[in-house]
């Protein structure tokens, strides 16, 4: 509206023009809430391939499941203080090196936990959120590996980090979650529905040759005119039976 101060405009097609041309992996959000969220490149292509590259950069947070903070980078070396970083302040963007930041980082400071129940330091992967924040426990800190995740609806929820892995994130507490990580079992889900995807279109490009198909248990015994063909169906050396394709066309 007319009248208001206005924070500085950069869609996220041009943050990553920006990234690009500085050579720069990182980006940081610094805004006057006192959250400094940092977004890595390949998290703003996967952005903008879902059609928001004409949205704000600002919108990062809200478009991305999860986030890095700098602290937590620099705690485990993924970056030092001379690394260079694309800056999103209101007044206007710029390229600081980390070793500028770290001290506007101690200054923001963030919202503590209480009332953390007697078992939180156990060495089980528990996290809990306040005022938008993360804060995990140990064990869970090392799992997540510095990526910031954003709490999600319901008593259970799941994320991808930017390594690729899956995590579930399930209540266990008023407050608090438990983390694991499901990264295995979702593949061999995955796996199962690809293979699943590539029979329903064999069968399909079989069926609209004109040739009928049916699952059987075992192939029936064999005449020496008959046309139809018995494919076994194997899952992790597991026999599921057999799809039987009759070559004979249908009638009609």
């Amino acid at each position: 509206m007319a009248g208001e101060p206005e924070k500085n405009e950069t869609s996220l097609s041009e943050l990553l023009r920006a990234m690009y041309l500085h050579d720069l992996e990182l980006c940081i959000l610094m805004a006057s809430d006192n959250e400094m969220p940092v977004f890595t490149k390949d998290q703003i292509v996967s952005v903008l391939e879902k059609g928001a590259g004409e949205k704000s950069a600002w919108e990062l947070k809200n478009l991305c499941s999860f986030h890095y903070t700098l602290e937590a980078l620099v705690g485990k070396k993924a970056l030092d203080d001379r690394t260079k970083v694309f800056v999103m302040k209101e007044e206007g963007p710029g390229i600081f090196p980390v070793s500028s930041l770290l001290g506007e980082v101690k200054k923001a400071g963030r919202p503590e936990l209480k009332d953390a129940p007697p078992w939180w330091d156990a060495p089980v992967p528990f996290v809990s959120w306040k005022k938008g924040c993360l804060f995990p426990n140990r064990a869970a800190a090392e799992l997540l590996g510095g990526a910031e995740v954003k709490k999600g609806g319901g008593e259970e929820f799941m994320r991808e980090l930017g390594d690729g892995r899956c995590l579930l994130f399930r209540r266990v507490y008023p407050a608090v979650f438990f983390v694991e990580d499901v990264s295995e079992v979702l593949g061999k889900a995955r796996e199962m529905a690809w293979w699943a995807a590539v029979g329903r279109a064999f069968a399909g490009s079989m069926e609209e040759k004109g040739c009928r198909v049916e699952r059987v248990a075992e192939p029936a015994p064999g005449r020496a005119e008959e046309t139809a063909e018995y494919l076994k169906c194997l899952w992790d050396g597991e026999e599921l039976g057999y799809l039987k394709v009759n070559h004979e066309k249908k009638p009609g």
